[in-house]
């Protein structure tokens, strides 16, 4: 029998959804804003645990947003009914090796240089008909020159 772990506490919940929103890079207003929220003060309030997000009807907005899995939802309220659905596989560019080392190496210094989907939109838009960028600090200059349109959703 496989035991599954008890729900989260109000605090708990709040924490661990901070946590994602960090991962995620996102900050309180901008997932309010995307999950529907009309009072981010009342999204500090899920996120403090001074409210129990498990009983909000923003939590499937939430989860969507901050990209939970049905059993990340399920520590949250157990009662809640998920359906798993396998979504298709994207078709995944061809990632430069020159990007696939500038993602290891510079990491530290930005951590969206090596998220997936950065890279994959990188690798697209700097092809450049083979005269784009080669190297790690090719692709490092370029990555820091678009940087501040970079959004990434989850």
């Amino acid at each position: 029998m496989t035991e599954t772990a008890p729900p989260l506490s109000a605090p708990e919940a709040g924490e661990f959804l901070r946590r994602k929103l960090r991962e995620r890079g996102l900050t309180q207003a901008q997932l309010a804003a995307r999950a529907g929220i009309p009072d981010p003060g009342y999204l500090s309030h899920l996120l403090k645990g001074r409210v129990n997000v498990a009983g909000s009807k923003y939590l499937r907005a939430i989860a969507g947003v901050l990209g939970l899995t049905a059993g990340e939802l399920r520590r949250i309220n157990p009662a809640l009914v998920v359906e798993e659905v396998a979504l298709p596989a994207l078709p995944s560019p061809d990632i430069p090796e020159g990007l696939r080392e500038a993602g290891e190496r510079y990491a530290a210094v930005d951590p969206l240089i090596a998220h997936p989907k950065v890279q994959a939109a990188l690798a697209q838009a700097g092809n450049f008909y083979g005269r784009g960028p080669q190297t790690a600090p090719e692709w490092f200059r370029y990555f820091t020159s678009v940087r501040e349109w970079i959004e990434v959703d989850p």
